[in-house]
């Protein structure tokens, strides 16, 4: 059954800035409930979803679209982060939905090594979708806080720069 308040939250308008697009996280641990609140912060509707539903309160009480299902989840969003233990709880996760993610772009923010990124660059290319690995190396109060958004502006351009001629490495 669809989550009709999903739905509406959700829906895509054309002429809606980049900025403002809905992301969904998936995994609810202390870095995905850090992730899901500073999106919700800076104004993105944002659906979350966790195997332990009960993680998602806090988190539906400040804003953000509690998703009934992993289908739902990946549906939900053009934005697919996932914040999970590892790559084999990934996989797990969302094999599922897997035929849901055409068109997305899943930033997947599990640890690991770098030939399970490929590996999973790979799989995520087969089902139609852009893929972003990355890792943080912070702790989650340290999200979104006003230390990140300062180093952020000193190093954009030469992060833009990076991205030039950028390509697959599946």
């Amino acid at each position: 059954m669809e989550n009709k308040e999903l739905s509406e939250k959700t829906e895509l308008v054309a002429e809606e800035p980049v900025s403002r697009l809905p992301v969904t996280v998936i995994g609810l641990g202390a870095m995905g409930s850090a992730l899901a609140r500073a999106f919700l912060k800076a104004g993105h509707r944002t659906a979350v979803w966790n195997r332990s539903a009960r993680k998602a309160d806090d988190l539906a009480r400040i804003g953000a679209v509690r998703a009934a299902s992993i289908a739902e989840a990946v549906s939900a969003s053009p934005l697919v982060v996932v914040c999970v233990l590892d790559y084999e709880a990934m996989y797990e996760i969302l094999e599922p939905a897997s035929d849901l993610l055409s068109g997305r772009v899943l930033v997947n923010l599990t640890n690991g090594k770098p030939e399970q990124a490929r590996k999973v660059a790979a799989w995520v290319a087969e089902r139609g979708a852009e893929y972003l690995d990355g890792g943080i190396m912070a702790v989650p109060q340290m999200i979104a806080g006003p230390h990140a958004l300062a180093a952020l502006q000193r190093i954009a351009k030469r992060l833009r720069d990076l991205s030039r001629g950028a390509r697959n490495p599946g």
